[in-house]
Order: structure tokens, then sequence, then C-alpha cells
């Protein structure tokens, strides 16, 4: 056998020990006391986290101020949904433009006629 076959069987061997003792020291930490202790310690405190969060969700579901709320919230939502709330907007946000545009008229109106200007010959008679 010539060195470099010698050297490549010891790489090889040396990997393969590799291996062997990697698969060694996970398979020990794993069967490990201490991960089993953490690992059960873990799993409580997962559990006690769910109970509290149920305990909240079933306190807030008889809590008086919170069912006033999901009623208010569930009448807006239908109100969303039939369009009912979106025409009101809608009229409300056009009541609201003609006012601004009636002020914003009378105010270039009067700028008009302090400069000396035809007021009906503007931007919005042409």
């Amino acid at each position: 056998m010539t060195n470099d076959n010698q050297e490549k069987d010891q790489l090889q061997d040396e990997f393969e020990r590799l291996g062997g003792n990697l698969r060694s020291v996970i398979q020990g930490a794993w069967e490990s006391e201490e991960r089993k202790r953490v690992s059960t310690e873990v799993q409580s405190g997962l559990n006690q986290v769910g109970d509290a969060i149920s305990r909240a969700a079933r306190d807030l579901s008889e809590d008086p101020a919170a069912q006033k709320l999901r009623h208010e919230v569930d009448e807006i939502a239908d109100r969303v949904r039939s369009g009912e709330l979106a025409e009101k907007v809608r009229g409300e946000l056009i009541d609201v433009l003609q006012q601004v545009n009636e002020r914003l008229g009378k105010i270039v109106t009067r700028f008009e006629e302090a400069l000396g200007e035809d007021p009906d010959s503007g931007p919005e008679n042409k």
C-alpha cells in the first residue's frame, strides 16, 4: 500500500471515528437527566401559558364591557357589509366637500373683488 492510500484510509477512519463520537455525544445529551428536566420544564411552562390564555379568553367573554364592545364591533361589521356605512360616509363627505367649496368660492370672490377683477370670469365659471 502506498503512502497516499494509507493517508486516505487514515482520513476515512478519522471521519468515521468523528461521526461515531458525535453520535455518542448527541445520544448522551438526548438521554441525559438535564435534557429531560429542561424538556419537562418547557412543557410545563407551555401548559401554564395555554391555561392563562384560556382563562383570559373566558374572563373576557364573560365581561359585560367586552361583550358590549364585541356587539358594537359586530354591528359595525354588519353595516360595512351591507354598504350602509359606506353610503353614510359618502353622503357626509359630499356635504363637507360642498361646504368647503362654497366657502372657498366666497374667498375667491372676495379676493377678486379686492383686486378689481370680474368675479364671473373666474375659473369655476369658464
